[in-house]
């Protein structure tokens, strides 16, 4: 039995260091590469920000006008935040949830959240995934998001837990990239650079067919304009649009 043990006991040990070791690596690699995602994303957000500036405004004066329409205040959910460039848009007043599943985001966004406070009801920051969100059924007047579909991981879940979220009545409103009419050039350099846009930003895909998506889901009166933003050649294609619960 001894020399059984004399045996084994150094082979077994090498396997569950080196299984350690390759567990311990994939937990140091999510955590670094979840702070260099918050880190590359808030860099982004100043250009970003400007690029779908026109389009955001155009957005929020329509949830202004849906307020108008209610005569109160909203609750309003927001996706993928990130820095919280949105908040300076929302109407005043209103309660909003900023939903993110990358917890080094926040200190990024404080500074707009600090700002948003002073005129908002509430600001409440949520660590969170969209394809789960976690409000009950039947919660927001409305639901946003800009430049966050390109990059869930269950657009499907996801349109259709925005579907769950929303109160009867309520509005999604939002601002994508999105993939390139097919059998174009921009296609075909969109299909090469998509690789490499999983890997820097955060699982973002330029190739994907986000108004065939909500245009499938359970939302109606689905309003949606195609743009083109000043960026990189192969991000230009947009949408900017509206639906309904």
């Amino acid at each position: 039995m001894e020399n059984f043990m004399n045996i084994y006991t150094v082979p077994v040990a090498v396997a569950l260091a080196t299984v350690s070791i390759w567990v311990l690596k994939g937990v140091l690699y999510r955590k670094l590469y979840t702070m260099y995602s918050a880190w590359i994303l808030n860099r982004l957000t100043v250009g970003l920000d400007r690029a779908y500036m026109r389009h955001k405004k155009r957005l929020f004066q329509i949830v202004e006008d849906y307020k108008n329409r209610q005569h109160g205040d909203l609750k309003i959910l927001e996706l993928g935040v990130g820095a919280a460039p949105n908040l300076k848009y929302v109407p005043d007043n209103s309660e909003i949830t900023l939903l993110d599943p990358n917890p080094y985001l926040k200190k990024h966004a404080e500074e707009n959240i600090v700002e948003a406070r002073k005129r908002l009801k509430s600001v409440e920051w949520v660590q969170g995934v969209a394809a789960d969100i976690p409000s009950p059924s039947n919660t927001f007047d409305i639901v946003c998001c800009t430049l966050v579909l390109c990059s869930v991981v269950d657009i499907k879940k996801c349109l259709s837990e925005i579907h769950r979220v929303l109160k009867p009545g309520g509005m999604f409103v939002f601002v994508e990239h999105v993939a390139a009419e097919k059998n174009t050039w921009k296609r075909l350099v969109q299909t090469f650079m998509d690789p490499v846009h999983y890997v820097l930003y955060d699982k973002c895909s330029v190739i994907r067919e986000t108004e065939t998506y909500i245009r499938a889901s359970s939302l109606t009166d689905i309003k949606i304009e195609r743009f083109h933003a000043n960026l990189y050649y192969w991000v230009t294609p947009s949408i900017a649009g509206t639906a309904t619960k």
